[in-house]
């Protein structure tokens, strides 16, 4: 038997499916990018829109990295949810990202990340509480200093 195959036969119709859903993140991450950087109610709520029903991980890194460049307080409730995320890069990226808004969210900030789990997160909160400091702020910084002896050796390291 002889078979013949066809250029038409040897290539794929379309893309694979993962191939198609990498491309689709991308391109919302762009999307993602373009609105945030425009000032227009519009653009916020579709964004808001968007972070609230969910997000893949590159849109969500596009998102957090793009509400640290063009802050706003409309953002925050997505980020204080954000600084709570199973990847320890998300969270300090969007602990980072409130702390841009303004003073108290940089306040706010500190006192999350000195209250996480990872001792690198911790150790930005040190900084963050540095940067932005309030009598709280201060008293919470003490304590982990007190508490945590990895967090200290680290600043200790760090200053001298």
């Amino acid at each position: 038997e002889i078979y013949t195959l066809s250029l038409h036969d040897a290539l794929p119709i379309s893309p694979p499916k993962a191939a198609r859903h990498f491309d689709e993140d991308a391109r919302q991450a762009r999307l993602f990018n373009s609105m945030m950087s425009r000032a227009d109610p519009v653009a916020l709520d579709v964004v808001l829109s968007k972070v609230a029903g969910g997000l893949p991980p590159k849109s969500l890194s596009a998102f957090v990295d793009n509400a640290r460049s063009y802050p706003r307080e409309e953002y925050a409730p997505a980020l204080r949810r954000y600084a709570r995320y199973r990847k320890a890069t998300i969270r300090a990226r969007a602990l980072v990202a409130l702390a841009a808004i303004d003073r108290d969210f940089g306040s706010e900030a500190a006192l999350l990340a000195m209250d996480d789990p990872t001792t690198e997160i911790r150790v930005l909160g040190v900084e963050l509480a540095l940067a932005y400091t309030a009598p709280h702020v201060e008293e919470a910084l003490m304590r982990l200093l007190a508490r945590d002896e990895a967090v200290a050796k680290i600043v200790r390291k760090a200053r001298r």
